[in-house]
């Protein structure tokens, strides 16, 4: 017989005692190929982290194709200008897709410095106005050579291209990373949050 149980009862607790002679295979996933090597992710709740290495003067993903969108609503407060939150690839350059205002409202940014690690000023790569304080943002990025494509939607459903494609790069002590970010002026009022 290759499985059999028992159950002991003792002072009211139940116990049970299996034997197994073939070991357990998942039949949602299996990341052991049998010959000695294993597929992503490993656990099938682990998601890669995705890190962009550099060998030489190539850059290579360690995690396959992905996005990373969210929806993210400003309020300024008392501020009439100043206030900015978006989403970030980030290393030794890094490029963002923003939204930001002034008094006259609500605005997207695309923006990017390359050679940020050296002090490079930020350049804004494109500037669209928005109708409200709130927008779905994303980013996708395509292996083996992490390029990033920015994109905006308004409604959640149709998201058009903004700005210029980015390269990621690695930072200096860690690979590339998505992020969120919110900053302000020094002249901005004091207050405001994101959601």
């Amino acid at each position: 017989m290759s499985f059999y149980s028992i159950i002991l009862s003792i002072f009211g607790t139940t116990l049970l005692f299996s034997q197994n002679k073939a070991p357990y295979v998942s039949e949602v996933w299996v990341a052991d190929n049998g010959n000695g090597t294993y597929k992503n992710p490993i656990i099938y709740a682990d998601y890669l982290d995705p890190d962009v290495v550099r060998v030489g003067e190539d850059y290579y993903m360690t995690a396959p194709n992905f996005s990373a969108s969210t929806k993210i609503s400003l309020y300024p407060e008392e501020a009439k200008k100043g206030k900015t939150a978006g989403l970030i690839i980030m290393g030794m350059d890094y490029a963002t897709v923003s939204i930001s205002h002034k008094e006259k409202g609500y605005y997207l940014l695309q923006t990017e410095a390359i050679n940020a690690v050296k002090g490079t000023e930020e350049t804004v790569n494109k500037k669209i106005n928005l109708k409200s304080n709130s927008v779905f943002i994303k980013v996708d990025v395509k292996a083996p050579d992490a390029l990033c494509r920015f994109l905006y939607s308004e409604n959640g459903k149709s998201f058009k291209k903004i700005g210029k494609p980015f390269k990621a790069k690695e930072g200096k002590w860690i690979g590339a990373k998505v992020g969120l970010f919110r900053v302000s002026t020094i002249e901005a009022k004091r207050g405001g949050y994101v959601d």
